[in-house]
């Protein structure tokens, strides 16, 4: 295939403006985000890794752990992607470091789209769903920014309509206490503007670390509610189980969103 120069289609300038969404992807995860085959998937990115779109990330730790390879963005698309789509620069800047980040940061940006596809999946059409990438213009929002932002299409009366979530893969219990202290900061600086601050929702390593959050967190509330879930409940919900989350205020009861 080398030397091909198609010319790009629909779909394959849907599939760059899909990378930048989220940074990183692989194939079953874009397979499942567009509703494709795997072979139709590996077919487009194999054109944009001939054209030099796209970086492919697939070493020995990717062999040893069974992992497929990782996909990103080189400069060449972003400068592509600019003729079609506004970018961010702040963004763009820390993208054109795609080739050196370390592996964690990799797969900590996977782990996002696999909870976005869940989430996707348990609210057909409930929420719009903004990954960092796309959350970089918005100022109200803190630093660092979320891991993802649910907004509900059609306001509820009874349920919480903004929400901000970060998944936490480290369990020591100071690391979500200062990720908790920052939202309290934040929401008492006045900078989120009128309307109701937006539902914290934590995403946890396991049931131990979400029951020691649990404890300590209800006490710090005032202006805004936390729901806790784990990681595993989460991946795991493309079986459309939604109540997998707890109320920090009534954490015995499971609640979906």
């Amino acid at each position: 295939m080398s030397g091909r120069r198609n010319k790009l289609n629909v779909k394959q300038l849907s599939l760059l403006k899909l990378i930048y969404k989220f940074r990183f992807v692989n194939a079953d995860l874009v397979a499942r985000h567009k509703g494709m085959s795997r072979s139709a998937v590996n077919y487009s990115l194999a054109i944009l890794l001939d054209q030099d779109l796209i970086g492919r990330r697939y070493g020995n730790s990717y062999r040893i752990a069974g992992k497929g390879a990782a996909y990103y963005l080189t400069p060449k698309a972003l400068r592509l992607l600019k003729d079609s789509i506004t970018l961010n620069e702040q963004v763009v800047r820390a993208m054109y470091k795609n080739k050196t980040v370390g592996e964690p940061f990799v797969d900590d940006k996977l782990t996002v789209m696999r909870a976005y596809l869940a989430l996707r999946n348990s609210y057909p059409e409930a929420f719009n769903i903004f990954t960092p990438s796309e959350l970089s213009g918005f100022s109200d929002l803190p630093e660092p920014k979320p891991s993802l932002y649910l907004s509900r299409k059609k306001s509820s009366a009874t349920k919480h309509n903004d929400y901000v979530l970060d998944i936490i893969k480290d369990n020591r219990l100071f690391v979500t206490k200062i990720r908790v202290q920052q939202y309290i900061e934040h929401c008492e600086s006045g900078k989120w503007g009128e309307g109701d601050y937006p539902t914290v929702l934590l995403v946890l390593p396991d049931s131990r670390a979400e029951e020691k959050v649990l404890k300590t967190v209800e006490s710090l509330l005032e202006d805004f509610d936390i729901y806790t879930t784990t990681i595993k409940a989460l991946l795991g919900s493309d079986n459309n189980n939604e109540a997998i989350w707890s109320d920090s205020v009534e954490p015995e009861k499971l609640i979906s969103l």
